[in-house]
């Protein structure tokens, strides 16, 4: 839906490009009222996932480090 409202804005096609964008606010307003979490717990997901991307962050340079150390011996 977005790459048909940027298409719609690009070619100045006004009428499509409400049309789409009232769309996308009727998906927005449906998603913000079925959402199954409130702001504090999507915010403690957040957070969890947060620290797990950091760990494999943190796994990867270090296994990265090592595969350097071991190629240059």
């Amino acid at each position: 839906m977005l790459n048909n409202q940027y298409q719609a804005y690009r070619l100045i096609d006004f009428d499509a490009y409400d049309t789409i964008s009232e769309d996308l606010n009727i998906l927005a307003k449906s998603i913000e009222t079925d959402f199954p979490l409130d702001a504090h717990e999507t915010s403690q997901r957040f957070e969890r996932l947060s620290g797990q991307v950091k760990l494999i962050a943190e796994l990867e340079m270090s296994a990265a480090r090592q595969l350097r150390d071991i190629t240059r011996e």
